[in-house]
């Protein structure tokens, strides 16, 4: 049971991956989801990441790219009420 539950979830995540391989994140998405502008840099630089540029000189990082290098959840800051 347990092994099919893994294997549903594995399908899913290659749906999902292969969803977002034709789709792109803009730059600031893209580091928002990689942990940050000068981690998104040198992803790109490595060539992990790749990128193209529109005509507007607007960024588009290739979506499953960004995904694989998703970082781990972090703790949301409470906001402070009056």
């Amino acid at each position: 049971m347990e092994d099919c539950v893994k294997e549903q979830k594995l399908v899913l995540l290659d749906n999902i991956l292969s969803y977002f391989d034709v789709r792109g994140f803009s730059k600031n998405e893209a580091a928002a989801i990689v942990g940050g502008r000068r981690k998104l840099m040198l992803l790109i630089e490595s060539g992990e990441i790749e990128v193209e540029m529109s005509c507007r000189g607007k960024w588009q990082c290739r979506g499953e790219q960004v995904l694989r290098h998703l970082k781990g959840c972090r703790k949301l800051k409470h906001l402070k009420t009056k």
